[in-house]
C-alpha cells in the first residue's frame, strides 16, 4: 500500500533505491532485473546493517520499482510476507511470524501513553533524587509535549505566549527540514506560564540527552519488572492523545505537535488514551494562519477503506502471478 509522501519524503525514497542499486546490484538495467537478485541483494544486508535500515531501504525499493511500473516486483517486496531473515522466523505452530530470540535487530516498544499515575510518580521520583533538569523537562512534555531537543531553545514572547522553535533548525543550524515547525504556544494560565518560564531557563545549558536516560533511569527504579516504561518521549505521545480528545482541528494538532502536515500525527498518541482536562496551551495563533502553515494530506475514512481495497486486490493479482510464473 503506497501513501501520499511529500516531494522530499518522495526525493529521499529514490534518492536511497538508487544507491542500493548502484551499490549492491552493480547498476544492473532494471529491465534485466529479477525478484531473485534484489531478494538475495537484501539477505546480504540483513546481515550487514540494522532492522531499521534494511526495512527502510525494502520499503524505498517497493515504493521506487511501483513509481517506475514494475508492480510485480514492487508488489512482492511490500507484501506483509516479505520480512527480514536476521530478525524475523516463521513459527509453524503459530502459523506466524515472530521475533527472534536474541536477535540484534528487536525494535524498541515505545510506550505511548503515560497515565497520570505514572507521571505523578515520575515528578515524585525527580524531586526525592533533586534532579532539578528532569523537573523541568517532565514539566514541559506534560504541557506543551513538544520534542526534548526543543526545550532549551523555547523563548518566552508575552507572559503567557511561547516560542518553541523546531529541533531540525536547533540540531543542523540551517533550514533544511520539511516535516517538522516551528510554533507559538499560549498557556491559559499566568502561574502556569510562569513555571514553564522558569523549566525552560533551568534548561538552557542543560545536555538533553543526559536528561532523557535520566527520565528512563527512574522508569527503571519505579517499575524494575515492567517490560516497556514511560521515557521522556512517550509524554509527547501522551500530549497529542490529549489534543486529539479534545475535539480541535486535525490542522491545530498538527501545529501544536510541530508538524507541518497532519498525516504525521497519526503516528501519535490515541484518543482513547486523551485526558482533555489536562490541556493547558492552545495554539498562539489564529486558525487562518494555521491552515496556511500546515498541509492537510490525512486520509479520509473512505479513502483508507478503498486503499485497503486496493491492497487487497493488487495481493491477490500478485498471488496469481506469482502462481502461474
Amino acid at each position: 500500500m503506497y501513501l501520499m509522501v511529500s516531494k522530499v519524503t518522495e526525493d529521499d525514497y529514490i534518492k536511497t533505491a538508487k544507491r542500493f542499486i548502484a551499490k549492491r546490484l552493480d547498476n544492473v538495467s532494471l529491465d534485466e532485473l529479477t525478484y531473485g537478485q534484489v531478494d538475495q541483494a537484501l539477505n546480504k544486508m540483513a546481515k550487514e546493517n540494522s532492522p531499521g535500515y534494511w526495512s527502510k531501504n525494502r520499503l524505498c525499493l517497493a515504493y521506487y520499482f511501483n513509481l517506475l511500473g514494475y508492480a510485480y516486483l514492487a508488489g512482492a517486496l511490500d507484501s506483509d510476507e516479505y520480512r527480514n531473515p536476521e530478525t524475523q522466523v516463521w513459527d509453524e505452530d503459530a502459523y506466524t511470524w515472530r521475533q527472534e530470540k536474541g536477535s540484534p535487530g528487536s525494535k524498541q516498544n515505545r510506550v505511548e501513553k503515560v497515565t497520570a499515575i505514572e507521571e505523578d510518580k515520575l515528578q515524585q521520583e525527580a524531586l526525592r533524587v533533586g534532579n532539578k533538569n528532569m523537573q523541568a523537562a517532565l514539566f514541559i512534555a506534560i504541557h506543551c509535549g513538544c520534542r526534548p531537543a526543543e526545550m532549551p531553545k523555547i523563548r518566552r514572547i508575552t507572559p503567557k505566549l511561547f516560542y518553541i522553535k523546531k529541533s531540525k533548525d536547533i540540531q543542523e543550524g540551517i533550514n533544511k527540514d520539511k516535516r517538522s515547525l516551528s510554533r507559538f504556544v499560549m498557556i491559559n494560565d499566568l502561574g502556569l506560564a510562569n513555571q514553564f518560564a522558569d523549566s525552560v531557563a533551568q534548561l538552557k545549558s542543560a545536555t538533553m540527552l543526559n536528561v532523557q536516560k535520566n527520565v528512563w533511569d527512574a522508569s527503571q527504579r519505579l517499575w524494575p519488572t515492567r517490560k516497556h516504561r514511560p521515557t521522556l518521549y512517550s509524554f509527547r505521545h501522551q500530549f497529542c492523545s490529549d489534543l486529539k480528545a479534545s475535539g480541535i482541528s486535525r490542522s491545530e494538532i498538527a501545529y501544536l505537535m510541530g508538524h507541518q502536515c497532519t498525516s504525521s500525527a497519526e503516528s501519535y498518541g490515541n484518543r482513547r488514551s486523551g485526558r482533555k482536562e489536562n490541556l493547558t496551551v492552545k495554539a498562539g495563533v489564529p486558525l487562518e494562519k494555521i491552515q496556511r502553515k500546515v498541509r492537510i494530506n490525512h486520509l479520509t475514512a473512505k479513502e483508507i477503506k478503498d486503499k485497503i481495497q486496493q491492497s487487497k486486490n493488487d495481493k491477490e493479482a500478485l498471488t496469481d502471478e506469482l502462481r502461474f510464473k
